[in-house]
């Protein structure tokens, strides 16, 4: 929020504040409160220190950190604060219970009872002479910890301002601005949401949103935020009008959302979510995550991606956001929406996400497949170029495990209009990119929907049936499409 913006909202809103009270009063407790600032802490640190040890009593560690660390806030020296946030590493955070419902009534309960303290204390400083600007922080604790007064929501109406949760009060005209048609679905998750915890605790600047069934986690401004929101609306839009869905209706609930969304700015950040949220004791694993720019979890729901190739540091950050997300909707819409493992074919994913790089959003309703745009098809047309692609009867034998097997290259191509570099080229996923493309291509239309059972089929059974048989094709003809598909790729 710029100066000047700040200023008149602080006015208007401190004013809304003191002579808003006639709009709601105070519950008694609250009119009977504390009313100096000390007084405000203390009860803070009261109603904290209590929900901090029904925390721990329930191993809720991700909750016993942010109330520790807001207990800290209130009252720098408290020592049963200080020894919760020694209590365990970032790790052993990701692996703990996630709050029960009865603790969450709970916290909701207490910190709404100090968010309302907050809003009163301000009423009662500012009936004393107090200027506005100087009880704007108290203010936004208010609204941080949940605070329902009227009065308050009235100022930042009257304002141009909204409360936009973990990223704090903003004006109204930078919101549309961001999110355009989708802030009518939005919802601003609050900074204590045991999820979001789980990406803020190893990422202290990440921010959280919901749209509609997606909960995003982003770097900590309004455009980081509306540009992910963009993409996953129209990837999403795009994906079903192509392909259809045989997804129920979500039912979301806190902490059993369809799906987490974390878009992260770098590998560097990437790197420091990466082990915490899909930590895993299998060695092989753990080194390809430490390798990848991406990474998919349909059992935990969860998706991380850097908007930073690890690799190929031309790749734009649109490009990997919509491969992800292609993935992630190949699962929500086609198959069994969570962890369904697959067996022979698990790279038809790769291959999904490598043609939705081409994607190009024209704003949240929809957008466009390039196919000219998708790098890892100009790859494919490298590699076969020096005979480097994987014979396609063994390429279509191959399961998650045995592709691990495959080399990766290092290529020279054609990309946007200049020469290019590509480093550690995963061969599976470059060939996986021509296949889908040739399927996406070969019989416009009716190909779509072929494509579409396919997947289905292949959701449903764990495994790739065979291609050709199932799309009514003669032997061949799938792999011959992906060929002539490689045209597609720009020319070195």
């Amino acid at each position: 929020m710029s100066r000047h913006r700040s200023r008149a909202f602080v006015l208007s809103l401190g004013a809304a504040l003191w002579t808003g009270a006639a709009a709601i009063a105070p519950s008694p407790a609250v009119a009977a409160g504390p009313t100096d600032l000390p007084g405000v802490h203390a009860l803070e640190s009261r109603v904290l220190a209590g929900l901090l040890k029904l925390a721990l009593k329930e191993d809720a560690r991700r909750q016993v950190w942010y109330l520790a660390t807001r207990l800290l806030v209130a009252d720098p020296k408290n020592d049963e604060a200080e020894a919760a946030l020694k209590k365990w590493d970032t790790k052993d955070l990701e692996l703990a219970n996630p709050p029960s419902k009865g603790f969450k009534e709970k916290r909701d309960a207490g910190l709404r009872q100090v968010g309302d303290a907050y809003a009163q204390l301000v009423r009662d400083q500012q009936a004393k002479g107090a200027k506005p600007v100087d009880t704007f922080g108290l203010v936004e604790r208010a609204l941080a910890y949940g605070t329902k007064a009227a009065d308050a929501a009235a100022a930042l109406e009257g304002a141009g301002q909204v409360w936009c949760g973990t990223y704090g009060t903003q004006a109204k005209d930078d919101v549309k601005a961001a999110f355009g048609t989708l802030g009518d679905v939005l919802t601003w998750t609050p900074e204590y949401e045991d999820a979001y915890l789980r990406a803020k605790i190893p990422w202290p600047d990440a921010r959280v949103f919901g749209l509609r069934d997606w909960r995003i986690v982003t770097a900590p401004t309004l455009a980081a935020a509306g540009k992910a929101a963009t993409s996953v609306a129209a990837v999403e839009a795009h994906f079903v009008k192509s392909l259809g869905s045989i997804a129920k209706e979500a039912n979301v609930k806190e902490d059993d959302p369809n799906w987490d969304l974390i878009v992260v700015p770098d590998v560097k950040t990437y790197d420091q979510l990466a082990e915490p949220l899909f930590h895993n004791d299998d060695p092989t694993r753990t080194s390809r995550l430490a390798a990848s720019s991406g990474w998919l979890d349909g059992w935990r729901k969860r998706t991380l991606v850097s908007e930073k190739h690890r690799d190929v540091d031309w790749v734009a950050p649109e490009a990997l956001l919509s491969g992800w997300l292609a993935r992630i909707l190949a699962r929500r819409h086609l198959g069994t929406g969570g962890s369904g493992k697959i067996g022979r074919g698990a790279w038809i994913l790769e291959g999904i996400g490598g043609v939705y790089e081409g994607f190009r959003a024209k704003g949240p309703e929809g957008g466009d497949l390039d196919f000219a745009r998708c790098w890892r098809l100009a790859a494919a047309k490298a590699l076969k170029d020096r005979g480097a692609l994987i014979a396609w009867p063994k390429f279509l034998e191959l399961d998650d495990l045995t592709a691990q097997d495959e080399a990766k290259e290092d290529v020279k191509l054609s990309f946007d209009g200049a020469p290019r570099e590509a480093k550690k080229v995963e061969v599976v996923g470059a060939q996986a990119t021509a296949y889908l493309a040739g399927l996406w291509t070969h019989e416009g239309d009716k190909g779509l929907k072929k494509l579409s059972a396919l997947l289905i089929e292949t959701f449903k059974r764990g495994r790739l049936p065979d291609v050709d048989k199932t799309c009514g094709w003669r032997p061949g003809t799938a792999a011959d499409a992906a060929v002539k598909a490689l045209d597609l790729a720009p020319a070195k």
